[in-house]
């Protein structure tokens, strides 16, 4: 199955994780499913080149960069045991420093173990990588944010003194929020980023959090939840649960009656179920409200959709076909 139109605003707020409407611009938060705690940090003007959440397992990995050459990686897992951050880096930090050194042949120098705040770091140059010379510095920081153990890895090659507040500017930036605890909002950004790759069972299982949480506690703005439903719909679909897809539909138009997607969906539904006249009534009810799909959307062809494939040679849908064109 694949997507019938794109809503490019909110799969970035997808692949960023969800990170909240009322955060400043430049700050992100990361958190994980079925979690308590999150991490927020300001990338300024960092790019956000690769986020990527596990599906086998709560682990988060984003990669950053910008025009500076200073490169941000974080990783994101459940904590391994209890403790502080120290505890956090004396874990992870060996096995970084092995595979540094050993796998990829790379000798640290000026290695330093100090702690910044709630931050336990590690700080060392990289001279040489292979038969190159990179003078490259690196600083790892440790954090702890309730059940979340976090790594935050900084680099900048041919570096120079004063590199060094750039450094600064992100691990001053660094917040962790050990109470957080995921809203709908989160659910509906992993739930988005499954779907974006394709991941129906995933987005499926995310979209449903969000949409239960939604419910006894509303985080979603119009647009977001217009999302969340049509999408999570789209997800029962492709995986055939025909009786949660219906209930999702219904819950959003509950919600807002006016979006034409959740009809369009439904249609889709009762075609699955062999339904022709209710699936005809449910098209008219999305053509209807045609003009009020997102900016960024566009009003599907149901023609070329293949769920509607099986009515295509009855004249009484080919005749709605045409007075829908």
């Amino acid at each position: 199955m694949k997507r019938r139109f794109i809503i490019q605003a909110f799969l970035l707020i997808a692949l960023a994780l969800a990170a909240s409407a009322q955060l400043k611009k430049g700050v992100s938060r990361y958190t994980l499913p079925g979690k308590t705690g999150a991490l927020q940090i300001s990338l300024g003007d960092l790019k956000v080149e690769r986020t990527e959440l596990s599906a086998d397992g709560p682990r988060i990995g984003v990669a950053a960069g910008g025009e500076s050459d200073l490169a941000l990686s974080i990783f994101i897992k459940p904590a391994e045991k209890p403790g502080p951050s120290s505890v956090c880096r004396d874990t992870w930090w060996p096995r970084t420093e092995a595979a540094a050194t050993g796998e990829l042949k790379t000798t640290l120098q000026g290695k330093r173990l100090y702690q910044k705040g709630p931050m336990a770091l590690v700080e060392f140059f990289t001279p040489r990588f292979q038969s190159k010379t990179i003078n490259e510095k690196s600083i790892h920081a440790y954090v702890v944010a309730g059940d979340l153990w976090i790594e935050i890895q900084l680099s900048k090659k041919q570096y120079q003194p004063h590199d060094q507040a750039l450094f600064d500017r992100v691990l001053n930036s660094v917040e962790a929020l050990p109470a957080y605890v995921n809203t709908s909002r989160d659910y509906a950004g992993f739930g988005g980023y499954f779907f974006a790759k394709d991941d129906y069972p995933g987005a499926a299982r995310y979209y449903q959090q969000a949409l239960d949480l939604e419910k006894k506690s509303a985080a979603l703005d119009q647009r977001g939840f217009e999302v969340m439903i049509d999408e999570l719909a789209a997800a029962r679909l492709a995986t055939h649960d025909l009786q949660n897809a219906q209930a999702a539909i219904q819950y959003g138009i509950s919600r807002y009656p006016d979006y034409p997607l959740f009809y369009y969906n439904m249609a889709s539904v009762y075609a699955e179920l062999d339904r022709m006249e209710e699936c005809i009534e449910q098209l008219r009810a999305a053509w209807k409200r045609r003009t009020n799909v997102l900016p960024g959307e566009q009003f599907p062809d149901p023609a070329t959709d293949g769920y509607f494939r099986r009515f295509m040679k009855n004249e009484k849908f080919a005749q709605a076909m045409r007075e829908m064109r």
